[in-house]
């Protein structure tokens, strides 16, 4: 029987100050594939032909970075009050490298288990903006991507299995963002993190685009067409209660403006999520749903809590839903949730 709930049946007021106050003492390692975001904004009054090419050209006027995809969900940790933040990842030794880890630092996030070397490209999503027009509406066309077209290497691989076992023993919890073909996270190493997981010493949240059905003994985050895909079934219920069998653990399946299936002891429950009178852009609330649940989680251990509850889920539900009323990755913070979930805006 699916059970239904929204999020303010489990976070109120009083919940989200103690997670605030808690927070603050929480150690995190974001393990995967961390990525530069980059907006060029493109002033198309300025544009002309090509004389090269019998295209226009894309005067770019602009530019903006951030943190994507593993990098994205440190900002969004520290962002809800997480004490300290961790990113271990491969990247290159190139421009965007530079670029990520100075925003990483800004952000204090430590860069210090990051991995450079020339054998890899720093993943990278460039997205040229097209605008300048006033009647017209500003217009993302198709991104660059910067990726690495080669397994990673032996020796790179066995730095990361040393360096993610001992990242285990300092943290209160794991997040995984394993978002690439071939990314920095190898079949050895998603073993590890499994073992990790099947170990119970500390939550391990798994967020996987390609290898979901690598993974075992972790709270996987799969999105609906994810959960679709890795389970073979069409229904979502099903499919979330597969893909729990698969993995021995609980899950969450995300269902963007639907909010977020849990499957907790083989029972589905719906959490919906909080009204907005508009969405502006979906991009990042992966992230956010995963950082939000883990951090919660971790609070909730340290309460006595060992298993992931609907809280958690609920909270995850309403920091992803706050995060889709901005344009790109969002950095949520706790008043913004509040805010939403008991209507102050």
């Amino acid at each position: 029987m699916l059970r239904e709930y929204n999020c303010p049946d489990y976070v109120d007021r009083a919940w989200l100050q103690g997670f605030a106050r808690q927070s603050r003492s929480l150690a995190a390692a974001v393990i995967g594939d961390g990525a530069l975001d980059a907006w060029w904004f493109c002033d198309m009054r300025r544009s002309e032909l090509s004389l090269e090419t019998p295209f226009p050209t894309w005067p770019v006027v602009s530019e903006r970075y951030g943190c994507g995809a593993a990098a994205n969900v440190a900002v969004q940790l520290r962002t809800l009050g997480v004490g300290r933040v961790c990113l271990l990842s491969v990247i290159g030794r190139d421009w965007r490298a530079d670029l990520l880890e100075s925003l990483l630092t800004a952000e204090g996030i430590s860069t210090e288990a990051l991995i450079r070397t020339p054998e890899r490209q720093t993943p990278a999503y460039l997205k040229p903006v097209l605008e300048g027009y006033p009647d017209a509406p500003a217009t993302e066309v198709s991104r660059l991507d910067f990726l690495s077209a080669v397994p990673l290497a032996d020796d790179l691989e066995a730095e990361m299995l040393t360096r993610i076992r001992r990242l285990a023993a300092e943290v209160d919890f794991i997040i995984v963002s394993d978002q690439y073909l071939q990314g920095c996270l190898t079949p050895a190493l998603r073993a590890e993190i499994s073992a990790i997981g099947r170990g119970g010493a500390l939550p391990v949240v798994v967020d996987s685009r390609h290898h979901l059905g690598a993974y075992s003994h972790v709270f996987a985050t799969p999105n609906r067409h994810e959960a679709r895909e890795v389970s073979g079934c069409f229904d979502l219920h099903e499919a979330g209660r597969e893909l729990a069998r698969r993995l021995s653990h609980d899950l969450a399946v995300t269902c963007g403006g639907e909010g977020a299936l849990a499957v907790m002891g083989g029972e589905v429950h719906h959490l919906h999520p909080p009204r907005l009178d508009r969405i502006v852009d979906t991009v990042g609330a992966g992230d956010c749903f995963s950082a939000a649940l883990a951090a919660s989680w971790a609070v909730g251990r340290k309460n006595g809590q060992v298993p992931a509850g609907l809280r958690d889920v609920a909270f995850a539900t309403a920091v992803a839903t706050v995060s889709t009323r901005q344009r790109g990755t969002g950095r949520i913070r706790l008043h913004e949730v509040e805010a939403v979930l008991f209507g102050e805006t």
